[in-house]
């Protein structure tokens, strides 16, 4: 991507007011409006109640679990996709996936393939030395394991029956069974799809949901497919977590069959706790409010690739990615010194420019500049006004025209220095991620240049579908504000941790 195109295309100015990249029609924003922290905490009470005594598959608690979920669906007036028209599809030792479904408005699509929206509701009963940490024999209530993410869907459901008008793609409401007995439910269906022949072309799987805390949110599988990041940090807009995107693929929950056919998928998850796998999972220990915010997420990311014509494209790629790789990718990298001397840095902006230092072999010793040197402009710009020499180095081109003066009485020298490096007109260096297409990720910011001063950070993105920055094609490492040249009144949108930010000159960020 040259830094025309980047600028043209991935760098984002506009008027806040104009920043619409979260906005739903009224039918959607009141579906997840619709989604409440006390409807929620209401089903966690009643699946992580000791009358269900642990929600073992196969067992009468297992079983009540499954027939209130069904019930609630057949209230909602949800299509059954189970068995022969049912909500259950029957498997194993007495054990029982429950399926329901709002078909999507796109009959060409809607009947071939589906959005997956799931969670598994068993438990372990009371536990024994191969499923708890103990103590065994008392009720495992799971309040959290899954009861958490099993009142999502449910809320989910319900607020997939207000709309006025489907989506475009089918959604399959998922309830797995047996997931602690090895990922059975969901293993179960991806094998004997209900209805016969539904594909799954995208899942968002949820496990353990119920104990956000300081408003961060892990987020798996935002690798497996193209955009996913994007789609889920523009979803994020309405609720305005911190999202921590974790690369690693987890064989630990039901978004592993879907995985190993294909199906790119987003799962979430708050954090294991001490009260994993043990009778102290209790409904009490849920955060109803955060278990809201995650609920609202599903809901808007489900229906954002509900609503695409195309669902994003699997990346075979995610198979060989993992957090180590992660991590590398987001290392700081700061480009090599362009010019290669040391100038009077304590200065300010005002005073004139001059050079105290030359490194051998570096561009400005073959260029001819030498210490005492006054700098007068560099590829025409003057950089007296600023405050910092780095910006007006880094903007100007690879083959730059420095006009400096030299001796007494001084003389004006024309040199030609061949910098390092490209140039960087906005002041930062990025790469790109076939993951995240049309978006820039910034790797390094040059102080003092107008990058800096919109306050951009190494790792933030900047996306196409945020809007578009105006830079003078000639370099000139101001950006075109035509009318303005001190930036106010604008702003730049960039997504940091999985948060819509919006910078302004004065480095100030707000949602």
């Amino acid at each position: 991507m040259t830094m025309r195109r980047l600028v043209l295309i991935c760098l984002t100015l506009l008027p806040a007011h104009l920043v619409l990249a979260g906005d739903q029609s009224g039918d959607v924003a009141s579906a997840i409006e619709s989604i409440q922290a006390d409807d929620l905490a209401d089903h966690v009470n009643f699946l992580a109640s000791d009358t269900l005594e642990g929600r073992e598959s196969g067992s009468a608690g297992g079983r009540a679990a499954s027939a209130y979920i069904a019930d609630h669906f057949r209230r909602l007036g949800l299509k059954p996709a189970g068995d022969d028209g049912s909500y259950f599809q029957e498997f194993g030792n007495g054990f029982r996936n429950v399926l329901a479904m709002l078909p999507g408005r796109d009959a060409e699509v809607a009947a071939k393939e589906c959005i997956v929206i799931s969670a598994h509701y068993d438990h372990v009963g009371r536990g024994n030395r191969t499923n708890s940490y103990g103590p065994f024999g008392q009720i495992h209530n799971g309040a959290d394991d899954n009861a958490s993410g099993t009142a999502a869907l449910l809320e989910l459901a319900e607020a997939l029956a207000t709309l006025e008008q489907p989506p475009r793609h089918t959604i399959l409401l998922a309830l797995w069974d047996a997931e602690e007995k090895g990922l059975l439910g969901s293993t179960h269906w991806v094998t004997h799809p209900t209805p016969a022949g539904l594909r799954p072309a995208f899942l968002v799987n949820v496990d353990m949901i119920g104990r956000l805390r300081e408003d961060r949110l892990t987020v798996y599988g935002v690798r497996t497919g193209t955009g996913l990041r994007y789609a889920t940090s523009t979803a994020n807009m309405q609720t305005d977590m911190e999202l921590l995107f974790d690369w690693q693929q987890r064989r630990d929950s039901d978004h592993l069959p879907f995985f190993e056919r294909d199906v790119p998928y987003l799962m979430f998850h708050t954090g294991l706790h001490d009260d994993y796998h043990r009778p102290s999972d209790d409904p009490d220990r849920i955060n109803a409010e955060g278990l809201q915010s995650v609920a609202r997420l599903m809901l808007t990311v489900a229906l954002d690739v509900a609503e695409r014509p195309e669902t994003p494209e699997f990346r075979p790629e995610s198979r060989r990615e993992n957090e180590g790789l992660r991590q590398q990718s987001e290392q700081i990298v700061r480009p090599q010194p362009r010019l290669g001397i040391r100038w009077n840095w304590q200065r300010t902006a005002g005073d004139p420019v001059i050079v105290t230092a030359v490194d051998p072999g570096s561009p400005a010793d073959r260029g001819g500049l030498e210490v005492g040197d006054r700098i007068i402009s560099i590829d025409g710009m003057n950089p007296t006004p600023h405050d910092d020499l780095r910006p007006v180095v880094h903007a100007a081109s690879n083959i730059a025209t420095f006009v400096v003066e030299r001796g007494e009485p001084a003389g004006r020298r024309e040199l030609e220095v061949h910098l390092r490096g490209k140039p960087l007109p906005f002041g930062l260096d990025w790469r790109e991620d076939d993951a995240e297409p049309d978006t820039v990720i910034v790797r390094h910011v040059v102080p003092g240049s107008p990058a800096a001063r919109f306050g951009l950070e190494p790792n933030d993105r900047i996306h196409v579908g945020l809007g578009l920055l105006s830079v003078r094609p000639e370099a000139t490492g101001e950006p075109d504000t035509d009318d303005r040249t001190d930036g106010a009144g604008q702003s730049l949108v960039i997504e940091r941790d999985g948060r819509i930010r919006v910078l302004t000159p004065d480095r100030t960020a707000a949602q």
